[in-house]
C-alpha cells in the first residue's frame, strides 16, 4: 500500500487542536489533504465577550474547518473539549 494511501486512511481516524481562535493554515492543509478528519474545540479556541462565548466567532471557526475539508469527503468531525 502506497504512503499515501496510509497517510488518508490514518487521517480518516485522527482529529487534531490547535492554538489561537483562527484556523491555522497548517491544520487547514492537513484537512485538505486528508491526513486530518477534524478538530476538536478548546476552550484556548473560543472568543470570549463579557464571559459568553461569541457564537459569531465560532461559527465562522466551524465553517473554515468545514471549507478546508475536501468536498468529495465526508463531514468534518467537530469535537468540543468539555471538562
Amino acid at each position: 500500500m502506497a504512503t499515501h494511501d496510509l497517510q488518508r486512511l490514518a487521517g480518516a481516524v485522527l482529529v487534531g487542536g490547535f492554538d489561537g481562535t483562527a484556523l491555522p493554515d497548517e491544520v487547514r492543509a492537513r484537512l485538505a489533504a486528508g491526513h486530518l478528519a477534524g478538530v476538536i474545540v478548546f476552550r484556548r479556541n473560543l472568543v470570549l465577550r463579557d464571559g459568553a462565548v461569541d457564537l459569531d466567532a465560532l461559527c465562522a471557526l466551524t465553517r473554515a474547518v468545514a471549507d478546508a475539508t475536501p468536498s468529495a469527503g465526508l463531514r468534518p468531525v467537530l469535537a468540543i473539549d468539555q471538562e
